[in-house]
């Protein structure tokens, strides 16, 4: 097996085993495994299908859900996309690793960095011996452009969070530095969406998805799940055309109902709330969006 990139895949595990996630982004990968779970639902070929369970491994890896993790590892096996199948074996190793299981995980190293093959040394005139520097990882941060030991969790320049926008490079020296600025990097939004739970039921509605706009999920007895999905059309017309009919409707109807009697057009009035009212939250909630944060380079909301 390549000793450099078992090296480099130990160094990587050992630091994403020490980092710990906040609540804000614990949300966010779990908001991500949703409407990736979505997703894979309506998808058939399998090498989106298998890109999705990457991420999936990805995101359960992120909130240190390790056995999850492995499950969707070996689900993305169990797919037989032959380019996808070394990264889920060393996601799989990875997984193993992380819940201890190590003497598993190098087994499975040994088949996906198999050894190479044995090169015979012609012992030629005697050479004066070269003298090899010794390389290490690091991490250049895009927003100072200083580099800090590989597996720090913030930048020792301008003290962010290490996120996926910090470049990871070989090196030789060993005085740590500023490098050149990188390229401007800001980590990509999280996806739009609004929940609501009644009941055993919980609603999710996807801002940026209007073929999956709102997703219904029921739990039913022994820890069945029942889950739909429906359009964004669907989701918005019927309650806008129902609120049109009762506000052209109703009102007609309360006016002959106060001729009549006071009492009837009071009864109607209420009536007529009770219906509208729902309808017109229910559109509010489902139709706008939540606010977008706009981060700067120093992470602060620009609003």
């Amino acid at each position: 097996m390549s000793s450099d990139r078992r090296d480099e895949l130990l160094t990587r595990w050992r630091a994403e085993a020490g980092s710990r996630p906040t609540e804000e982004e614990r949300a966010v990968w779990q908001r991500t495994i949703d409407l990736l779970i979505a997703r894979s639902h309506s998808e058939n070929d399998h090498r989106e299908l298998a890109d999705i369970h990457h991420r999936l491994f990805i995101a359960h890896l992120k909130l240190q859900d390790y056995a999850n993790a492995l499950g969707w590892a070996e689900k993305g096996l169990l797919l037989n996309v032959v380019e996808w199948r070394p990264r889920f074996q060393e996601a799989k190793a990875e997984a193993l690793y992380m819940m201890g299981r190590e003497a598993e995980a190098a087994d499975l190293l040994e088949q996906v960095l198999p050894m190479g093959p044995r090169t015979v040394c012609d012992l030629g005139p005697t050479e004066p011996p070269i003298t090899k520097k010794r390389r290490s990882l690091g991490l250049v941060c895009p927003y100072c452009g200083y580099e800090g030991s590989y597996g720090a969790l913030s930048c020792p320049g301008c003290g962010r969070d290490v996120d996926e926008c910090f470049r990871l490079v070989s090196r030789t020296r060993d005085v740590l530095g500023p490098y050149d600025k990188g390229v401007s990097c800001q980590p990509s939004p999280p996806p739009r969406s609004r929940n609501f739970r009644f009941l055993y039921t919980t609603y999710n509605v996807n801002f940026d998805d209007h073929e999956n706009y709102l997703t219904t999920r029921r739990e039913r007895m022994l820890g069945s799940m029942w889950e739909t999905s429906t359009t964004r059309g669907w989701t918005l017309w019927p309650p806008l055309v129902a609120m049109l009919a009762l506000l052209t409707l109703i009102p007609l109807t309360m006016i002959s109902g106060i001729v009549a009697s006071n009492a009837l057009g009071v009864v109607l009035g209420i009536l007529w709330a009770i219906l509208f009212i729902p309808l017109l939250l229910f559109f509010l909630w489902a139709a706008v969006p939540p606010r977008q944060t706009t981060l700067d380079k120093e992470g602060r909301d620009k609003a």
